[in-house]
């Protein structure tokens, strides 16, 4: 900013003007003093006086700043430049320090004026000191730099004589160079020629050991090897077969080959070859131009040869040493997973899932690879998904009389279930459509069948407790006979109670543990209907073996058959339950008989209910139908 400039006369009158009033006078007093301007106020005569002098010379000296420093929008007119004023904006370029301050004395903005004049101070310090600061920061650097450039300037200076020395070494090389390689330029043409010659006397030798190698190829069995020399040598036998040794050649590497393409035939067909060595025969096949459809069906069938040994392999009744050790180590309450039929599953489902679902994955990628880069016709994508079919009809088949053979926990059933559902994961997603028929129908077979026979032992169960209790009644009865009054009949209906809840818990019982099965069929919803449709039917056989009982029991009076008045129950069998014909052949006891119709009538109407709302709290579809 530009400071404001009060030049005092040499020799200031001693006397303050009269003309000044003494508020103006002492206020210019405080101002100059608090400023450090001056040290005595002027008088106005001197004032003006400096004035009229000084303001050429202001002018000039502005001139000769703005033509220094070329100030854009500067006026070239001295008188001009002096119009131009911006008030109260000291780093103006036509800023008058005797105007500014005369308007800030009439104005009374002294406050302001001593405000900037300490806001410029502080700065001005706080410039000093950040320059300070920097200049005692890099003054060691500074020093330092000072002492490399002089060392850097002595070394390169002694230098001089060995940069010299060192071009008259390069300068000796460089003509010693040109020398060697005028003197081996002729003899480097003459090796180049002879080395081309060789490359050409070895690949001439390649191609005539073409037989040889095919040979040996055959011998090992390096099928692929054989097919690659094959094709990097025929195209240049074909080219010059006009030649009687390279036609020779030729002759020989074809009969070769076709002795290689009958061996990885006889190869392809073969049940011990595993599916990548199928995979690459098929491919050296088809590289010699063998008809594809031809290679894909011998892939296909060498595969299901390989598929069946594995098949057998898996129902041996050998079991594994695994679920042989679990069972040496078994828990008292887990007897059901370490039985001899329970291991005998595990085994079986764990062969299939290693020896025979994995490598029929395989069989299946490694025919769409066969197809890769070539167009595939209609026969040949029907192909894939028959084979599939086939071997996996011919697997559940033979594990669905495995079950059936040797049953086992409901548990333990779907735990094997889902370890080959797990495991046919890759094959369901090259083949969505089949898998889901395939292994939803197979699922919900073998869930109706074990839900069938767990029900069937509940039916056999019920029957036992009823001719058991039969036997009680007769006993009692006898024992009280010839007592007066009621004497044995509560011993009678403690009994019937007794049976009864027997009956109902091991309804309960079985509900709880056939509930994995609705597990076991995931989220196929018309097969979860289905199948708690069927325990509808089997919750009603077991109520009917009741009733089957009764009616037996009393034969001689022919009461009708409940499931002549209800179409819903006539599909019910009740032959496979064994004692039914036993119960025709056992003695009256009326006491047996009034047992008999008060747990049927308690199984009707709080029995069957009591289970239905169990069921529907296991089985979700069962919620909103009735019993």
């Amino acid at each position: 900013a530009q400071a404001i400039v009060l030049v005092q006369p040499t020799n200031p009158p001693t006397n303050p003007p009269t003309h000044r009033t003494p508020t103006t006078h002492k206020l210019f007093v405080c101002v100059m003093a608090r400023t450090g301007v001056v040290t005595a106020p002027p008088s106005t005569a001197t004032v003006a006086h400096h004035d009229a002098a000084a303001d050429p010379r202001r002018r000039r000296v502005g001139s000769m700043l703005n033509t220094f420093y070329r100030i854009e929008n500067a006026s070239e007119d001295p008188a001009a430049a002096a119009l131009v004023q911006v008030e109260g904006t000291l780093d103006a370029q036509s800023f008058d320090a005797r105007k500014h301050f005369d308007d800030m004395v009439a104005s009374g903005h002294l406050k302001e004026l001593v405000g900037q004049k300490k806001e410029l101070d502080l700065e001005i310090q706080n410039l000093d000191s950040e320059m300070q600061g920097l200049v005692y920061k890099n003054y060691k650097e500074l020093l330092k730099a000072t002492d490399v450039i002089k060392q850097m300037n002595f070394c390169i200076d002694g230098m001089d004589p060995d940069l010299n020395s060192l071009q008259e070494a390069v300068d000796r090389l460089t003509t010693c160079e040109h020398r060697v390689e005028d003197g081996v330029a002729k003899r480097s043409n003459l090796i180049d020629g002879m080395l081309k010659q060789q490359r050409l006397c070895r690949k001439l030798q390649m191609v005539f050991s073409v037989p040889a190698t095919l040979k040996s190829c055959l011998d090992r069995g390096e099928y692929g090897r054989a097919v690659e020399t094959y094709c990097c040598s025929v195209d240049f036998l074909r080219q010059y077969k006009h030649i009687a040794s390279f036609r020779k050649v030729l002759e020989e590497a074809e009969q070769k080959m076709t002795q290689i393409g009958s061996a990885l035939e006889m190869r392809l067909r073969s049940p011990y070859l595993f599916v990548g060595e199928a995979v690459n025969s098929s491919l050296t096949l088809l590289d010699m131009g063998k008809d594809r459809h031809q290679v894909l069906s011998e892939y296909l069938r060498g595969r299901r040869a390989h598929l069946k040994s594995s098949l057998e392999h898996c129902f041996c009744k050998e079991p594994l040493g695994i679920f042989v050790c679990r069972q040496a180590g078994s828990d008292p309450s887990q007897q059901d997973l370490h039985s001899p039929e329970s291991i005998a599953l595990n085994s079986i489902c764990w062969r299939l899932n290693d020896t025979y679902i994995l490598p029929l994955t395989d069989a299946v990628e490694g025919f769409y690879k066969l197809q890769e880069g070539r167009d595939a016709v209609e026969d040949e994508q029907v192909m894939p998904p028959e084979f599939v079919r086939e071997r996996l009809k011919e697997m559940l088949a033979r594990l669905s009389e495995s079950i059936q053979a040797n049953p086992v926990s409901v548990r333990v059933l779907v735990s094997c279930m889902h370890s080959i559902r797990d495991t046919m994961r890759r094959l369901h997603e090259l083949m969505p459509s089949l898998m889901n028929d395939l292994m939803t129908a197979f699922f919900f077979r073998i869930a109706t069948t074990t839900l069938r026979s767990e029900f069937r032992e509940v039916a056999v169960a019920i029957v036992d407790a009823l001719i058991e209790l039969h036997g009680k009644c007769k006993g009692l009865q006898e024992s009280c006979a010839g007592a007066p009054g009621n004497v044995g009949l509560d011993e009678v209906l403690e009994e019937i109670a007794r049976t009864e809840h027997s009956i109902l818990m091991m309804i309960f019982a079985r509900l709880t543990k056939c509930q994995p099965l609705h597990t076991m069929l995931g989220i196929d919803t018309a097969n979860c209907q289905k199948l708690v449709r069927e325990l509808g039917g089997l919750l009603a056989m077991l109520h009917l073996v009741l009733a089957e009982v009764s009616l037996r029991y009393v034969g001689s009076f022919d009461p009708p058959d409940p499931r002549r008045f209800d179409p819903s129950l006539r599909d019910l069998e009740l032959s496979g339950v064994p004692r039914l014909e036993e119960v025709e052949s056992l003695d009256w006891n009326s006491l047996y008989a009034l047992a008999l119709v008060r747990i049927g009538r308690h199984m009707e109407t709080k029995g069957l209910p009591k289970s239905w709302a169990i069921a529907a709290q296991l089985f979700p579809e069962v919620a909103g139908q009735t019993p």
